[in-house]
């Protein structure tokens, strides 16, 4: 599976009504929730410096606007193996913008 249709895979899993009610409410799918759970449970942990649960549109920041994913045919490929989907274009600035602030921090603590 590539990277593309895990992630879409994460955003379109369906959690049991059991479970739901036991995942606190977010402005995001329960279901996603516990697909990420899920997925992290599956991999080290050690690989990431701080996992969070965001919204589709956090994992996309870089697809289409970054140095690697800069041309539209490289977000054609990420899209083919991602399928179809709604991105809100203004959530998605908002976390590029986020993470370039970040990187700007990250910078200047440096020197």
């Amino acid at each position: 599976m590539d990277f593309g249709a895990a992630l879409k895979a994460i955003h379109t899993t369906k959690v049991p009504a059991g479970l739901a009610g036991l995942i606190p409410c977010e402005t995001y799918s329960p279901r996603w929730r516990k697909m990420v759970k899920t997925f992290q449970a599956q991999i080290e942990m050690s690989t990431f410096d701080n996992p969070s649960f965001a919204p589709k549109e956090r994992d996309l920041i870089l697809v289409g606007g970054s140095t690697v994913w800069n041309n539209p045919s490289n977000e054609a490929l990420f899209y083919q193996g991602y399928g179809p989907a709604e991105i809100d274009r203004m959530a998605l600035a908002y976390y590029r913008y986020e993470r370039i602030i970040q990187d700007i921090a990250a910078i200047t603590e440096q020197k």
